[in-house]
């Protein structure tokens, strides 16, 4: 007997993402009129039909929220990702019935993640929630009032152990900080300087990859000097600086622990005229990193994961919310890192490569 496909398999096929699949496959635009008529082929070749089964279940609609920052700015360059895979997850759900609220919010007092939260709880009942680990103290409270009122919520990217969520995916920060500083020792040895965007000292992921990367160096028993820059509130990394920092200081390498310092790491390396003298490695990827990658100012990215994150803490939640009894098997679920080369940045851009890490 064959195997019956999936909405996932027709992306295989076709080399597009779940969510263009459905959005084709049931008439919603997104898609354009080319990709729409190589899906409804594509799926017609593999003999899909959506799972009329789940669909005749008919359940209460589930209503599930996914309160992420909005994708203006630099925000792009990191929850792009955690965006997608909330939405290709629920697209692979499409024979139930689920409805996603997306409750995108910002950094600044109007609409941060603490009003959002609260707004949402006043306006409309939600089965669930999936949030991200990224958020001050207030945020934490908003969760808080969560788990009062039994609904349940995963968060995806970073964690809030005291938040009384269901639990976490998130990658291993820690790991990623050592990680970075085996590839630096590798290339500059033991005793030459690094500068290091270090992130926000108040967050904890940006925190602990610090802390992984210079355990690892003290470890390996190396005396480098890590020049680390802060960006302090909600100010970012003044780039002038670190170009003056690069022309200024003899630096063997230079790396970043954030998506959107790596930007500006990047651009100041080619305004000092450093890209090719300095060994650089760029945090995530996404557009702007792999030109980095592909032009030689970075020679390495490391990759979080952060599509993966959000698709497995949705599916989690999701299945919670179906059947009570499929709790998840441990608190916090780790996701592997990876390290990108010019090598093998193209795999990045395809999406056949995302839906099956």
């Amino acid at each position: 007997m064959h195997k019956r496909a999936t909405i996932k398999d027709v992306a295989l096929q076709a080399g597009v993402s779940i969510g263009s699949v459905h959005c084709a496959l049931t008439g919603k635009p997104g898609v354009s009129d080319e990709t729409r008529a190589r899906i409804e082929e594509t799926a017609r070749r593999c003999n899909y039909k959506p799972n009329t089964i789940a669909s005749s279940l008919k359940r209460k609609t589930l209503k599930i929220a996914a309160a992420i920052p909005a994708l203006v700015g630099e925000n792009r360059y990191f929850f792009s990702d955690i965006w997608q895979g909330v939405n290709d997850y629920l697209a692979e759900m499409a024979d139930y019935n689920i409805d996603l609220i997306q409750v995108p919010f910002y950094g600044d007092q109007i609409n941060n993640q603490d009003m959002e939260l609260r707004a949402l709880l006043e306006r409309t009942h939600i089965d669930g929630l999936i949030s991200v680990g990224y958020t001050p103290v207030w945020g934490l409270v908003s969760l808080q009032e969560y788990k009062k009122r039994s609904i349940p919520f995963v968060i995806a990217g970073s964690d809030i152990p005291d938040s009384g969520r269901l639990c976490c995916v998130r990658p291993n920060y820690l790991v990623v900080g050592q990680t970075m500083a085996e590839l630096v020792l590798r290339q500059i040895g033991k005793e030459r300087a690094v500068l290091m965007c270090a992130g926000r000292p108040q967050i904890l992921p940006h925190y602990q990859v610090v802390e992984g990367f210079e355990n690892y160096i003290k470890d390996c028993g190396a005396v480098n000097p890590v020049y680390k820059i802060h960006a302090m509130d909600d100010s970012d990394i003044d780039c002038s600086y670190l170009v003056k920092l690069l022309k200024d200081q003899n630096f063997a390498a230079a790396c970043s622990v954030t998506a959107r310092d790596s930007v500006r790491l990047a651009e100041a390396l080619k305004m000092a005229g450093k890209e090719k003298n300095i060994f650089g490695i760029g945090m995530d990827v996404f557009d702007e990193n792999k030109q980095a990658l592909r032009d030689g100012v970075f020679d390495n990215l490391v990759q979080n994961n952060p599509y993966k994150c959000a698709f497995l803490a949705t599916k989690i939640l999701v299945n919670y919310l179906l059947d009570a009894d499929k709790k998840p098997l441990k608190d916090v679920i780790e996701v592997g890192s990876e390290i990108v080369f010019r090598s093998n940045v193209c795999m990045f851009d395809s999406a056949n490569y995302r839906l099956q890490m």
